[in-house]
């Protein structure tokens, strides 16, 4: 009993749920306020039919996806109509202006020297998520219960990425653009990895206008059996940046990721030879080799580990995630590997 009343004075027992009202051709729109902390949009398909289980896509930063700000919901309702697309049923959850606390797993010192003091709330918000929002959705809602996402973005990332790593299998997907697992020097990537993820596709990017080195996230996944290609897929944007514009340009693509039964066939790769300024380090640039691989179901993922790499001219080294130097003069030959395709690319010192 007391546990019972515990969660009540938790999560609240507020339930308010608006009339249906189209907001984007396609979809209809239905608000609910939950709880104090819970209020959420639900765009279901214009032509919903109660009797079709949907897989539902969840989103932090609701306030943007109801806004359009990071989703072009009119191309992907166009998709779904030219059956291009699954149908599915999205669901945003209104971060209500308080992301640094509501997204985040970690208290770091940074973040409160240039926000302020704030009491880290990621583990509340996701058992909110995994025992009161996902059962009131399901509740209203023909939903396909073994194909539930949750994406996020910048700190809302990081919530998704630590959520997949506490309530594995809660999510069949997880998508994580330009994630801040930079938080706590790092602490998501060091985080134990427990068994149960092997149900999850796992997804995470970032664009080279932002870029963090997140890569060993792929090895530590791969420690607990999920193959990368299959179930984890990570996406190196050149010149992408931290904002609405460049995570629009990819997220349809991210849907289709999560709707997808299984990846589709190379169609096409491509090499994509990169001079990121450090962030942290003035003058200073990560050089990188990027394999990139094109499916032939619009999906597009670097090959990252997964490339081999030898240098048949000149003077110099190259790890197994891509990353080199040269050594003597300022180029050298590299042939990249992947399977049957190969390619030659000369690389350079970035100056």
């Amino acid at each position: 009993m007391r546990k019972f009343a515990l969660l009540i004075f938790i999560f609240g027992s507020c339930v308010k749920t608006s009339p249906a009202k189209e907001s984007f051709k396609g979809f209809v729109t239905h608000h609910h306020t939950i709880t104090r902390e819970l209020q959420i949009a639900v765009f279901v398909p214009d032509n919903y039919d109660p009797h079709h289980a949907y897989p539902v896509l969840y989103f932090n930063d609701g306030e943007g996806l109801e806004a359009g700000s990071y989703l072009d919901m009119e191309a992907l309702a166009g998709l779904i109509k030219k059956d291009q697309m699954e149908s599915l049923i999205l669901v945003g959850v209104y971060a209500q202006g308080n992301r640094n606390e509501r997204y985040n797993p970690y208290l770091d010192s940074s973040i409160v020297a240039e926000s302020g003091p704030y009491h880290p709330q990621g583990d509340r918000y996701s058992r909110q998520i995994a025992e009161v929002l996902l059962p009131y959705v399901e509740k209203r809602y023909t939903i396909d219960e073994k194909r539930r996402g949750l994406i996020g973005i910048s700190l809302g990332g990081l919530q998704a990425g630590w959520m997949a790593l506490k309530y594995p299998g809660t999510f069949s997907f997880t998508g994580a653009l330009s994630p801040a697992f930079w938080v706590k020097d790092y602490a998501l990537l060091k985080e134990a990895m427990p068994n149960g993820l092997q149900s999850t596709r796992f997804y995470f990017d970032m664009g080279t206008g932002e870029w963090n080195y997140y890569l060993p996230l792929i090895k530590r996944l791969e420690e607990v059996e999920l193959v990368y290609g299959k179930n984890i897929f990570y996406r190196e944007i050149p010149g992408a940046r931290h904002q609405d514009q460049d995570w629009k340009d990819r997220m349809i693509s991210i849907i289709r990721l999560f709707l997808m039964k299984e990846p589709g066939s190379p169609q096409k790769w491509t090499v994509e030879v990169e001079c990121i300024p450090s962030r942290s380090r003035p003058g200073h640039f990560f050089q990188r080799i990027n394999p990139v691989v094109f499916l032939d179901d619009g999906i597009a993922f670097s090959l990252a580990y997964s490339a081999d790499y030898s240098i048949i001219k000149g003077i110099g080294r190259v790890e197994e995630d891509g990353r080199y130097e040269v050594i003597e003069g300022n180029t050298m030959v590299v042939l990249v590997k992947n399977g049957n395709w190969s390619e030659k690319v000369r690389v350079k010192t970035c100056k």
